[in-house]
C-alpha cells in the first residue's frame, strides 16, 4: 500500500479525535435551508398548446401523459389536438331553457381546423386515484361528432 501524496497536506487531528466540522453558513443565500420545504410547481407547460396550466394531479398524471402519447407514440400531429383552452361540448335541454356546456380534457380532430364536426376522439382524464368519469365520457360522445371515446387515469 502506498502513502498518500504530500500535496494533500498533513492530517491536523490526532488519532481518536474527529476532524472539525465544515462550516455550512448559507446565510447569504437568503433563507434558512433547514426549514425550507420544496414546493411543487403551481403551473406546468401544456404539452400541446405550450400554455401554462394549473399543475393539478389530473393534469400531471393524466392529461399531459396522454397528450404526449397521442403525439409521440400514436403519431397524431399537435395541430389536430386541443387541450387548452379546453374544447367545450354544448347541449340545450329539450323544452328550451339554459344550454349547458362541458369541458373536454383532450379533443383530437381529423384536421388542423379543429371544427366541431371534425372531432374524432374525445379523452376524459382523471387523476390516478379516481375511477369515475365513464358517464361523463358517454355524455361527451353523445354531444360531439367524435367516434372514439377514451377514459384515462394515468
Amino acid at each position: 500500500m502506498s502513502n498518500p501524496p504530500d500535496s494533500l497536506g498533513p492530517c491536523t487531528h490526532g488519532p481518536g479525535s474527529a476532524p472539525e466540522p465544515i462550516s455550512s453558513d448559507f446565510g447569504s443565500l437568503g433563507g434558512d435551508d433547514s426549514t425550507a420545504a420544496v414546493k411543487a410547481p403551481t403551473t406546468i407547460e401544456d404539452f400541446i398548446s405550450g400554455k401554462q396550466v394549473r399543475a393539478t394531479p389530473e393534469e400531471i398524471e393524466a392529461v399531459q401523459v396522454f397528450s404526449r402519447r397521442l403525439v409521440e407514440e400514436l403519431g397524431y400531429p399537435k395541430t389536430h389536438i386541443q387541450t387548452r383552452p379546453q374544447r367545450r361540448v354544448r347541449v340545450s335541454p329539450s323544452g328550451g331553457g339554459k344550454s349547458k356546456s362541458y369541458p373536454i380534457d383532450i379533443a383530437v380532430f381529423s384536421s388542423p381546423d379543429r371544427l366541431d364536426s371534425e372531432a374524432y376522439i374525445v379523452v376524459e382524464c382523471k387523476k390516478k386515484t379516481r375511477k369515475d368519469g365513464e358517464d361523463q365520457l358517454k355524455i361527451y360522445l353523445t354531444m360531439s361528432a367524435a367516434q372514439i371515446g377514451v377514459w384515462f387515469n394515468g
